[in-house]
């Protein structure tokens, strides 16, 4: 079991123009409960923008990189690229792309065409693509063995998809703590929650 002990759980990464559009999606993700690194909020007057960023980076369990109508910028090149390099002393960190309204699958630099895409183009408010944030951080947990923390994780996300009343998010979230139990050798517990799940796929089978 790898312990992490992160400061943030993640780092969003972004080009200037953008700002307004990913400060929206920073206050949800921190509303929510997330640890988030937002340069807006946290850049320190008389301090090296530069050094600051590099140390958050570090301290950042995951890296969000948003894709928005203009090009990434030089600094936001090199945050992904100081990433992909930590990523080989820790193979299980991840980097997630967020594509934003106005942005297309094309404008996504080859080197991250193939990761996670959190699909915003619909509109900021899209919550059911901001969960998915969450559920890759809880998969990201437990595919370190940090199983407690992968379950915290996987509740936030199932309390999301109760409240967007999203049926078949919260019978996959369910799946997901059941998974997480099983692997952590509680049986009874994994096998409450996969009841649970089932129930409601059965229901989405009688409705169909």
């Amino acid at each position: 079991m790898t312990d992490t002990n992160y400061k943030y759980d993640i780092y969003l990464s972004y080009s200037r123009p953008d700002v307004d559009s990913v400060e929206k999606v920073a206050r949800y993700l921190s509303d929510i409960g997330l640890k988030v690194w937002f340069d807006r909020w946290s850049l320190v007057p008389g301090v090296s923008w530069q050094v600051t960023l590099e140390e958050a980076l570090g301290s950042s369990f995951t890296i969000a990189v948003f894709i928005g109508t203009s090009p990434l910028s030089n600094w936001q090149k090199q945050e992904w690229k100081t990433s992909l390099i930590k990523q080989k002393s820790d193979s299980l960190r991840r980097i997630m792309t967020v594509l934003l309204p106005g942005s297309t699958s094309k404008s996504v630099p080859s080197h991250l065409r193939k990761l996670t895409h959190i699909d915003l183009r619909k509109g900021l408010e899209n919550t059911y693509e901001l969960n998915r944030i969450i559920v890759n951080i809880g998969h990201m947990y437990g595919d370190r063995g940090e199983l407690d923390k992968a379950i915290e994780y996987f509740e936030m996300a199932l309390e999301i998809a109760e409240e967007l009343k999203d049926i078949r998010g919260k019978a996959a979230r369910l799946n997901n703590i059941g998974s997480v139990y099983q692997d952590w050798g509680k049986p009874e517990q994994a096998l409450e929650y996969y009841q649970k799940a089932l129930e409601i796929d059965e229901e989405l089978k009688d409705i169909q």
